[in-house]
């Protein structure tokens, strides 16, 4: 039982604290209080590792570096297809300037996302946004695996989720 330091009596028993010895008070420092009752108050006490944060946060950087390179790249090349006039059929030509023409709208678009978001804050809602570009970019194909699985993984523990806020 921890009674307040200005009780006069003991909660439990009754027991006044007028007369104890010195030695009967204890005094912890407050982390080790709040670790000696944390279970008693549903909380847990969590240290991060700064490093694994750091190497994660520089995985999922480089990660939406690489994937809005790819999105400006399909961009470009589109708009480079909508420029030159390719030797083609005229039906052809037609069909590859439709292409061209959706290439060149969602690839800013689809680019957009991975670009900002290294440079969005270090929020609770950052964290679900993180999580939503890395599911997406594991769907944009089996290449993207080796860096998209791990991420997710790392990305799921309390340390990442602590660096977010969302613990």
């Amino acid at each position: 039982m921890v009674n307040w330091r200005t009780a006069a009596f003991c909660k439990r028993c009754g027991l006044s604290f007028e007369n104890l010895p010195q030695h009967a008070y204890v005094s912890l420092p407050a982390e080790e209080q709040a670790r000696e009752h944390a279970p008693f108050y549903g909380q847990q006490m969590f240290r991060a590792d700064p490093e694994l944060q750091r190497k994660v946060w520089r995985w999922y950087v480089f990660f939406c570096a690489i994937v809005a390179g790819l999105y400006l790249f399909l961009a470009v090349g589109a708009i480079v297809v909508l420029v030159v006039d390719p030797a083609l059929t005229s039906d052809e030509r037609f069909e590859m300037r439709i292409r061209a023409l959706i290439f060149a709208i969602i690839g800013p678009l689809f680019m957009l996302p991975f670009a900002i978001a290294p440079f969005l804050p270090k929020k609770s809602w950052n964290w679900n946004y993180g999580l939503v570009l890395l599911i997406f970019g594991s769907l944009g194909g089996c290449c993207f695996w080796p860096i998209t699985i791990p991420l997710i993984i790392q990305w799921l523990k309390p340390d990442i989720k602590q660096m977010f806020g969302k613990l």
